[in-house]
């Protein structure tokens, strides 16, 4: 079991909607899904999903085109993070091989 994982969404390239963010529930609900198995399978961690979905729910309304990566967090503990990013930021090009 490792002591945390993290992963990184590109909200722009999964066709989020940054004019109307209310309309990105199913999208949330797939980000959710997918990283929660992932958590699992890779690391050994268990991710609270529906604490994960609400976390996001309530963040997506500020959500803006200017940092459409969010990167996901959780540690051994269960602790949930997240953080919103740029492409020019180094972590950026740690997630992504473009």
């Amino acid at each position: 079991m490792q002591e945390s994982f993290y992963i990184g969404y590109d909200l722009e390239k999964a066709r989020f909607d940054f004019t109307q963010t209310n309309s990105n529930t199913v999208l949330l609900n797939e980000i959710a899904d997918d990283f929660t198995k992932i958590a699992v399978s890779k690391a050994g961690l268990l991710v609270n999903k529906e604490e994960l979905i609400n976390r996001l729910s309530r963040v997506m309304p500020s959500v803006s085109n200017e940092k459409p990566i969010v990167v996901l967090s959780v540690t051994r503990d269960g602790n949930l993070k997240k953080e919103f990013i740029n492409r020019n930021s180094s972590l950026f090009k740690e997630l992504f091989d473009e």
